[in-house]
């Protein structure tokens, strides 16, 4: 979007091992209210709630949604989990570290589908465009396209 204006922020993080390996959880600028969880939020500069707008299936299979509340003072985040309607439960803090190298930067690709969470599968017909969608966009910027 044209500077000052509001865009949607997204937060990518990769859980577990460096490289190809590990569990990518990728989310968006949203807000925490129940029936507003599933929606982009556009802010103009970088959010302080991110959600995974879509559902997973955990274990029990039940529709969960992820989230995540940054805490730009302590450079951490509280990653959560909620129903459908039901409150957000911490599980996890992540503290964040240094910006990565223009180069690391990259490299890295980013696939929640291919890279899923531990117990949790998606549950949503959106997560079926995801996987082409972001190997598209992978393609495009290891071709220098997607710049």
């Amino acid at each position: 979007t044209p500077r000052g204006w509001p865009d949607v922020f997204g937060l990518a993080i990769r859980l577990g091992t460096r490289g190809r390996g590990g569990h990518d959880l990728l989310v968006t600028s949203s807000n925490d209210r129940p029936l507003l969880r599933h929606l982009f939020l556009p802010a103009r500069g970088p959010a302080t709630f991110y959600s995974s707008l879509a559902a997973y299936r955990n274990q029990r299979n039940r529709r969960v949604y992820l989230g995540a509340r940054v805490d730009p003072g302590a450079r951490s985040a509280t990653l959560a989990v909620a129903s459908r309607f039901g409150p957000w439960v911490p599980v996890a803090r992540v503290l964040l570290g240094r910006r990565l190298s223009r180069r690391i930067d990259r490299e890295l690709a980013f696939n929640p589908v291919r890279h899923a969470l531990p117990g949790l599968r998606p549950a949503s017909w959106i997560h079926r465009l995801r996987d082409p969608v972001y190997r598209g966009s992978q393609h495009g910027r290891r071709s220098g396209r997607g710049r």
